[in-house]
């Protein structure tokens, strides 16, 4: 889990830093090409995790995958 939380947390650093606009879209296949795992670890692993972003908002890990959340975030 720690190496998946490093990986997107590097994948999506302008989003921690700038704010929902910086949201860009991510697989979990992305994710587990760079950690050297099977997709099916990486949903695993963060299923039913949360998250807390540097705004104190806490939301779950699949929101990072979700495309239905990065255009609803960018829509606000």
């Amino acid at each position: 889990l720690l190496k998946i939380s490093r990986c997107i947390c590097e994948l999506q650093e302008p989003f921690l830093r700038g704010g929902v606009r910086e949201l860009r879209p991510l697989t979990r296949a992305i994710v587990a090409q760079q950690v050297g795992v099977h997709e099916s670890t990486v949903s695993r692993a963060t299923a039913n995790k949360y998250v807390m972003l540097p705004n104190r908002k806490v939301i779950p890990f699949s929101d990072f995958f979700s495309l239905r959340m990065f255009f609803t975030w960018m829509s606000m």
